[in-house]
């Protein structure tokens, strides 16, 4: 067996038993309605960014929202921040911290979360005065 089949395996038995936590956290939490949640993040999100969020950020997002531990490991440009910005959608008393190990990143960010959000944001470097 090669080293790339066992850890597809690794990789199918990992994600089933997040998507049995997410159920499980679905489950227990009180007054809370999955597709009422999932319904309303993805219209607030067509209305912002024109397009539908993926399915796999719906569940990121939903998982954030039940309070679930969660790491998102894709590449770059597939979207891997949303999930941890679409919260905000919903709520927008919310606040999040976004660490860049770029400046030129973070100014992208800024700039990206000012425009698609329509959040006041900025960002601190090494120089910035607290």
């Amino acid at each position: 067996m090669s080293s790339s089949t066992s850890r597809g395996r690794y990789h199918a038995k990992q994600s089933v038993h997040s998507y049995n936590n997410l159920k499980d956290a679905r489950r227990e939490a009180q007054d809370y309605d999955s597709e009422a949640t999932r319904s309303e993040i993805s219209r607030v999100f067509r209305e912002r960014f024109g397009g539908d969020p993926r399915v796999w950020q719906l569940d990121v997002t939903e998982a954030l929202l039940l309070g679930l531990d969660s790491i998102v490991i894709a590449g770059t440009g597939s979207g891997k921040t949303m999930p941890f910005m679409m919260p905000l959608l919903l709520d927008e008393r919310k606040k999040i911290l976004v660490l860049s190990p770029l400046k030129v990143l973070q100014e992208e960010q800024v700039s990206d979360i000012h425009v698609h959000f329509r959040f006041e944001s900025s960002f601190l470097d090494k120089g910035a005065k607290i």
